[in-house]
């Protein structure tokens, strides 16, 4: 029995570290995931910021053609003023040439401020294209290195299941369902260690005749408490 009390420990172990490392495989991809997502983010942050520079180069030359016209307007009617007939006829042309003036001007200003918005989006644009390349760079050293993690605790897992296999194969299987079943129920613990007179599983306290039962190592003893297996802190 003492034989039997020790591989259940044995395997308890191992399912231990088989969950930690399944676990650790399975947050893996995800941080890769993540990783690609936040690459692929600044990607479209630099892309957004290239065709909103496209955006304001159109505006500006829709809007500067707008001057072009505007001048060629205010050009044709002062012209106009000589051929006035009358002092009417004369104020109204100055009144047309003033308000495509202010036209003028409001479009200018247009113009002035899309300049503004221009350059500070084309040193936007600059600055993101230097940490696209140092972003790529780290995501591509940090994904490379966590597939070789990822790798490296895939070795794990397969050996640590081939050990336990070993283990299990030589043991009844009605003790096997047993502790399969108190795993299942107790979040992966189903054997654990007397630490004093407690049990290290719930930490309760367990009566001093079943202290001296399971040190006899002759069966399976089970926590009045908690319900796992008990193993003697000398083959622990």
């Amino acid at each position: 029995m003492v034989d039997v009390l020790a591989n259940l420990w044995a395997i308890q172990r191992l399912d231990s570290e088989l969950d930690t490392l399944r676990g650790k495989v399975e947050e893996i991809p995800r941080k890769i995931e993540g990783l690609n997502l936040t690459a692929e983010e600044e990607k479209k942050q630099h892309e957004a910021t290239r065709q909103h520079i496209i955006e304001l180069k159109k505006r500006y030359k829709l809007i500067e053609i707008d001057v072009k016209g505007t001048d060629e307007k205010i050009s044709t009617k002062s012209g106009q003023l000589y051929s006035a007939k009358t002092n009417e006829q004369y104020k109204a042309f100055l009144k047309e040439i003033e308000s495509l003036r202010v036209a003028k001007n409001q479009l200018e200003e247009q113009m002035i401020g899309i300049m503004e918005e221009l350059e500070q989006a084309e040193q936007k644009v600059k600055v993101l294209e230097r940490e696209a390349v140092s972003i790529e760079n780290e995501t591509k050293g940090r994904i490379e290195r966590l597939e070789k993690e990822l790798a490296e605790l895939e070795a794990a897992v397969t050996t640590r299941e081939s050990e336990r296999e070993k283990l299990a194969a030589g043991m009844d299987r009605n003790i096997t369902n047993v502790y399969e079943r108190i795993r299942r129920s107790k979040r992966g613990v189903a054997v654990v260690s007397i630490g004093g007179d407690r049990c290290n599983g719930c930490l309760n306290p367990l009566p001093p005749q079943l202290l001296l039962e399971v040190g006899k190592k002759d069966r399976l003893h089970f926590c009045e408490h908690c319900g796992r297996i008990l193993i003697p802190s000398d083959i622990s």
